[in-house]
């Protein structure tokens, strides 16, 4: 069934309650058809709008997957790099305490040293007697 406009009606006239309410209805469809055709223009501007936010949603969405991804590639990288620091320091750790143990060793030996010296000297100061 179509749309027909006002006062294009091919029936017979109004007749009653109706031929009174026309003019008035007329009236009204005249003042409100300005306010429903800017009605309609706005509400074609924000559908347009809400695309484009849609559009730009769907861009800022891949974008965030793309960025998430770098961020997990970063975060392995720096658990790989915390491990290989933690082994760095272990190897230091025990280059160190190598270090130290080669102190000890030679501080024993020297004592040991002097200790041959002086049981020399006591056998030599024995035999002398």
């Amino acid at each position: 069934m179509g749309r027909t406009e006002f006062g294009n009606s091919t029936g017979p006239g109004p007749s009653g309650w109706r031929r009174i309410i026309l003019p008035f209805r007329w009236i009204a469809y005249r003042l409100v058809r300005p306010l429903l055709s800017e009605q309609m223009d706005i509400s074609q501007g924000l559908e347009q709008c809400l695309a484009g936010l849609q559009q730009h949603q769907s861009g800022f969405e891949q974008e965030l997957t793309r960025l998430r991804k770098e961020l997990s590639l970063c975060k392995r990288a720096l658990a790989d790099a915390r491990s290989e620091m933690a082994a760095i320091d272990k190897r230091v750790r025990q280059g160190l305490a190598l270090g130290w143990d080669h102190v000890a060793l030679v501080r024993r030996l020297a004592s040991i040293e002097d200790r041959l010296t002086k049981l020399d000297a006591s056998k030599s100061i024995g035999e002398a007697a």
